[in-house]
């Protein structure tokens, strides 16, 4: 339900500034100093001025902003990979240390987050899309946030986890995809991509693994890893429907990128 999102989107980012401070100093002022004029502050200029300043470049430019809208998409994600990798970085002894303990946390977290938005949805009687909107929009925080707020504030220790919840969310969500494409290729390629048939499906992926790699392992070649697991899915099922399941690829993406 893209209106859902939206709305829940819109209305969580305008008390952002409030709420965010509050629900720190609430859960968190017991055990460390925290300073709610400075973190409204900093989130008044992260998440708002940068809204305001859009605003006003397309009141002031008009059509002219379209030149550069398709090319915003990936400021930000560069602006997001250069704060986990900064986070990374200057914390890379602690992750070493307890990097499993800390994503198993992260993965903890963020399925809580998203079986909760759902279940809610239900208890109130919504339809499956909205649930599935509240479910993600409950689930999927915005991390890069956390981890400038945590550096700026607290330590850059702080900001390990959601540095990791960046990347555990480019490892699940890659995979999840990835398997629920192989299933749907081989059972009805025409049937539509709805909750109803993937509700069967359980992915289990192993921390440490290849498929959910903990710190300090590196992270890269995504694509190729799941061209991967698509050829071992259609392997698994090859072996009950071997009319329906095409050869293996070579294994591997080839790029070319200007």
């Amino acid at each position: 339900d893209v209106a859902l999102s939206v709305a829940i989107t819109a209305v969580t980012t305008l008390l952002a500034p409030l709420v965010t401070p509050a629900l720190i100093w609430l859960l968190a002022s017991a055990w460390l100093p925290v300073n709610f004029g400075a973190l409204f502050m900093s989130i008044v200029q992260i998440v708002l001025l940068p809204i305001a300043l859009g605003l006003i470049a397309r009141r002031l430019l008009g059509n002219r902003v379209h030149q550069v809208v398709d090319i915003l998409p990936l400021v930000s994600v560069v602006s997001i990979v250069i704060i986990v990798a900064a986070v990374v970085a200057a914390s890379q002894a602690k992750i070493a240390e307890s990097g499993l303990l800390i994503m198993t946390v992260v993965i903890l977290h963020n399925s809580l987050g998203l079986g909760i938005g759902y279940l809610v949805g239900r208890l109130f009687g919504l339809p499956l899309a909205q649930r599935k909107t509240l479910s993600i929009e409950v689930g999927m925080q915005n991390s890069g946030l956390g981890a400038a707020l945590a550096s700026a504030h607290f330590s850059p220790l702080a900001a390990v986890p959601s540095a990791l919840f960046s990347v555990w969310h480019n490892l699940s969500g890659a995979l999840l995809a990835t398997v629920y494409y192989a299933v749907k290729t081989v059972t009805d390629p025409d049937a539509p991509p709805n909750a109803g048939l993937f509700r069967p499906i359980t992915v289990i992926a192993t921390p440490g693994s290849i498929l959910s790699s903990v710190s300090p392992a590196a992270v890269n070649g995504r694509t190729n890893t799941c061209q991967r697991v698509v050829d071992l899915v259609h392997g698994a099922l090859a072996q009950a429907v071997p009319e329906r399941i095409i050869a293996a690829c070579n294994g591997a993406v080839i790029s070319a990128t200007f």
